[in-house]
């Protein structure tokens, strides 16, 4: 988690001094650890399916796979999305009845 945001916070700085190369390697060190919480769920998942098939005989899998599997719901990163001003939209009443479905809709029925 630290990591992911002190990548976030040198991406910032970047766009701030448009630095492009701060920038790129920033945006890959977050792509490098959003991968890597894929590939703990992607190999938490095949473990789960092939355990049902196979006996590994090897409790270092089951242990990973375990450790895996707690880990994951701990790492929030990679889900964050940008703030959206919705200061100055404004909600306006919609009448549901004055709807009139299409006259070809209602003959087919």
């Amino acid at each position: 988690m630290r990591s992911y945001r002190a990548a976030q916070e040198t991406l910032r700085a970047a766009r701030e001094k448009s630095d492009a190369k701060a920038g790129e390697d920033a945006r890959g060190e977050l792509d490098a650890l959003t991968q890597f919480k894929g590939d703990m769920g992607a190999y938490v998942r095949l473990y789960t399916l092939l355990s049902q098939i196979f006996d590994y005989g090897s409790t270092a899998i089951e242990k990973r796979a375990m450790f895996y599997k707690r880990l994951l719901p701990l790492l929030k990163f990679g889900r964050e999305r940008e703030e959206i001003d919705l200061s100055k939209m404004k909600l306006t009443p919609l009448d549901v009845f004055a709807f009139q479905p299409p006259a070809a809709a209602v003959a087919r029925t």
